[in-house]
């Protein structure tokens, strides 16, 4: 009994001070938001078979990015594995898990999340649009968490809206 009860006089006042930390003071950040659109794709594939996309196959992708005045902003590159296949022909939808890193003039932010193609074209998002989770970031955009919003434009390319939250310095 008395072993308890010093145990008890030890490990009451440390309980009550964990309590009395900074826990309820939040850390200030930043909003962000960024506008970049993706040039021409550049991609390569895995074929576990016949030509053509299968569950499982991998692919590896770059482009440019510009602003939106066109002035050079970076590039996405990224892999995705193909994980579903979902109708046929025009309705068909492939879903590619994917990560994605934006390699931007101040840093980068690594996406992730499942990228899901138009059916007539697969180098371009889904007309709907596609969201990726932003789980991280370098330089300018350490600390980085949010949401892209991937829409397809005319010619191929896409756009790239990013709104982010980074820790204020």
């Amino acid at each position: 009994m008395r072993r308890h009860l010093v145990l008890a006089a030890i490990c009451l006042p440390a309980l009550l001070l964990a309590g009395c930390g900074d826990k309820d003071e939040e850390q200030e950040e930043e909003s962000v938001r960024l506008t970049v659109i993706g040039g021409p794709l550049t991609e390569a594939q895995t074929e576990l078979g016949a030509p053509g996309s299968s569950v499982g196959e991998l692919r590896t992708f770059t482009r440019r990015l510009t602003t939106e005045s066109g002035e050079p902003a970076g590039e996405v590159e990224g892999t995705a594995v193909i994980s579903q296949r979902r109708g046929r022909g025009q309705q068909l939808e492939e879903h590619r898990t994917s990560t994605v890193q934006l390699s931007l003039n101040d840093g980068d932010l690594v996406l992730a999340g499942v990228w899901v193609p138009r059916p007539s074209d697969p180098t371009v998002p889904h007309p709907r649009g596609v969201r990726l989770a932003i789980v991280g970031g370098t330089g300018e955009y350490r600390g980085a968490r949010g949401e892209t919003v991937q829409t397809p434009l005319s010619g191929g390319r896409l756009e790239i809206e990013a709104d982010f939250q980074v820790p204020a310095d």
